[in-house]
């Protein structure tokens, strides 16, 4: 065809879907209606592939009443099938995975043992046409019950200024159902108390885990019904911990026999642990002893002292006296001497000494009773030149006597000087 007839052609193109529009649509919609006619009238098959179908166990309460059980967990024994189903065009659309129904008869099954049992699927929508897998197999075991002891376990810790008490358990023990083979194994149930971030005490139901005797864990979904629970009590209070107060306990302490003295006090415990409401403790600071009149004593002492213990305030350690020690002695003075002169002692013959100091203070402290006896004569201070011989210059210590050795150990004894320097010489 020339360009020109092109040309022509396709101007008239236009003109004519332009004066024939009508007729065109007519024709389309009965062309539509007549397709929907023939696929109404024949409704031919499809066939649609449904996977992740669920199956389930039937006539599992007829297991039960004949005292067997399925061995497992079921989120493991039971796989998801897929489902090929046929159905015809009007129910393809709306066939889904709810639409069809997998399950497992466990009515056959009259013993214990491995049970290998088919899968069958079902549907109103179509007709099933394979399941895959198509059998699934199972344990049977004999239903059992057992006994096993609930052990406390803690999760984490109160903080270090709270207490918490003993739990009291709703039951000791709890009553566990399942497979015999299974049961076997589990020798207790654990309660795992969380304490961490408490502060307040609680009473909760707390699930049980299920330990063997290599203390491993048990899966709960192993065993037939829900898993036990125990209620738990526990109380948890403030906790603080306190002097005891033995020195305001003593009645007479500054009325001992005259010249004595209460001269140091220890309690054993020195302290205690209490526990109580908040308010009560924070008013707390010390918890005082029995009274103890020590009038006119002169000797030390060892008392067993009952503690005063504040309403609404518990002793942790359930102390309830304590053991006080109170040492009492002479008390102790002190008395100086000054210029007491500095004498020598083993000078050889023939020789001569001076001293750099010939005179010095001394002060002795002691029980009164011991310093009183001692007067300015019987102190005698000295330097020992035995042994050392002209021409000789050098410091030596001043030694003390007291005319007693067992007194000089019974006193403190302090001099302003504690060495001389010593010139021997010649006569």
């Amino acid at each position: 065809m020339s360009n020109r007839g092109k040309i022509q052609l396709n101007n008239r193109l236009p003109k004519f879907i332009k004066n024939n529009l009508f007729i065109i649509i007519v024709s389309f919609i009965t062309a539509f209606v007549l397709w929907g006619f023939v696929l109404a009238s024949q409704n031919p098959e499809r066939t649609k592939t449904l996977t992740g179908i669920k199956v389930t166990f039937e006539g599992e309460a007829d297991l039960i009443a004949r005292s067997l059980v399925i061995v497992g967990d079921r989120s493991t024994i039971l796989p998801d099938a897929t489902v090929y189903v046929s159905a015809d065009l009007l129910h393809y659309a709306n066939l889904n995975n709810s639409k069809v129904t997998a399950t497992v008869s466990l009515r056959s099954i009259t013993g214990e043992g491995m049970h290998t049992l088919d899968i069958r699927a079902t549907t109103s929508n179509g007709t099933i046409l394979k399941v895959v897998p198509s059998t699934v197999t199972i344990q049977v075991d004999r239903l059992t019950t057992k006994r096993v002891p609930i052990q406390v376990e803690y999760d984490g810790e109160l903080s270090q200024n709270y207490w918490h008490s003993e739990p009291v358990l709703s039951k000791t023990d709890v009553e566990i159902k399942g497979a015999y083979s299974i049961l076997s194994s589990i020798t207790s149930a654990i309660c795992k108390i969380p304490l961490a971030t408490r502060t307040e005490s609680f009473s909760n139901a707390i699930s049980l885990s299920l330990v063997d005797s290599n203390g491993h864990l048990v899966n709960s979904n192993l065993l037939y019904g829900d898993l036990p629970s125990v209620t738990v009590s526990l109380t948890i209070l403030p906790k603080k911990t306190v002097m005891l107060d033995v020195i305001n306990s003593l009645i007479g302490a500054d009325a001992l026999k005259t010249n004595y003295e209460v001269y140091y006090i220890t309690v054993s415990p020195a302290t205690v642990t209490i526990i109580g409401e908040k308010a009560i403790l924070d008013s707390i600071s010390r918890i005082h002893l029995e009274h103890l009149d020590i009038t006119g004593a002169s000797k030390s002492l060892e008392r067993e002292l009952k503690l005063v213990i504040p309403e609404g305030v518990t002793v942790l350690e359930d102390i309830k006296t304590a053991t006080a020690y109170i040492t009492i002695q002479e008390k102790v003075i002190s008395k100086t001497f000054e210029s007491i002169p500095i004498s020598v002692k083993n000078l050889g013959r023939g020789f001569d000494y001076t001293l750099s100091t010939t005179s010095a203070t001394i002060t002795i402290s002691g029980r009164i009773s011991v310093i009183n006896k001692i007067n300015r004569g019987d102190i005698e201070l000295y330097v020992d030149l035995k042994g050392l011989k002209a021409p000789y210059t050098g410091v030596l210590p001043i030694s003390v006597d007291l005319g007693s050795s067992s007194l000089l150990n019974e006193v403190t004894v302090t001099l302003d000087a504690t060495s001389v320097t010593v010139t021997i010489s010649e006569k």
